[in-house]
């Protein structure tokens, strides 16, 4: 199983941009995906997990806005090649949504299933 805690992520409205005819990702996009590369590199993953997956995200929201939705795309993204391949290997995601203004962040579980 991997667990990891990350940085609460921005909406996926400032992750992208379009630019000339394609979306692409805005500088605090990218500013977030190294954040999560730094952190999945200190854990100390390097082989991505094969196969189907089960995710859990714990959210801590720093305020009473947002959605879900646009949260867990966010994170689905920013994982990927570092806990899974491709998000389309997540089989089965459970989502819980908490506010910490303090201490916003994604608490994140991770394994393989068998479906």
């Amino acid at each position: 199983m991997i667990q990891l805690t990350l940085p609460y992520p921005p909406s996926v409205n400032s992750m992208y941009r379009a630019y000339r005819g394609r979306v692409v990702l805005s500088e605090r996009g990218r500013a977030y995906k190294e954040e999560v590369a730094g952190l999945c590199a200190a854990a100390g993953l390097t082989e991505p997990l094969t196969g189907n997956v089960e995710m859990e995200l714990w959210v801590y929201r720093p305020r009473m806005i947002g959605d879900l939705d646009n949260i867990c795309k966010a994170i689905l993204d920013a994982v990927e090649g570092w806990i899974y391949q491709n998000d389309k290997q997540v089989r089965r995601l459970m989502i819980c949504r908490f506010e910490s203004k303090l201490n916003p962040r994604v608490e994140l579980k991770a394994w393989v299933i068998s479906l």
